[in-house]
């Protein structure tokens, strides 16, 4: 199917730009460049690969506190609870 082409292309693209191209703009340069990719296909393998950037169609930006899991969140908000009444 050819995703190991695919995907080297994705990766030489991600760090040209810096790690900025979300799947829309991937997919465009892709095409320019000659190749045949859809965006799904084009999101999956950024997906996989973890060359994921900021995507200007949609979606939402999340921080690390965001993304944590549930437990390493109450440990965060539980430490900046303790410190801000330490101080204050």
């Amino acid at each position: 199917r050819g995703d190991m082409k695919v995907l080297a292309h994705i990766r030489e693209q991600y760090s040209l730009s810096l790690g900025s191209y979300g799947r829309p703009r991937m997919t465009m340069e892709l095409k320019e460049a000659g190749l045949d990719v859809g965006e799904r296909r084009v999101g999956r393998l950024m997906k996989i690969n973890g060359s994921v950037g900021g995507d200007s169609a949609g979606g939402t930006i999340q921080s690390r506190a965001q993304s944590a899991p549930e437990s390493t969140r109450l440990r965060q908000t539980a430490t900046i609870t303790l410190v801000s009444r330490r101080t204050g």
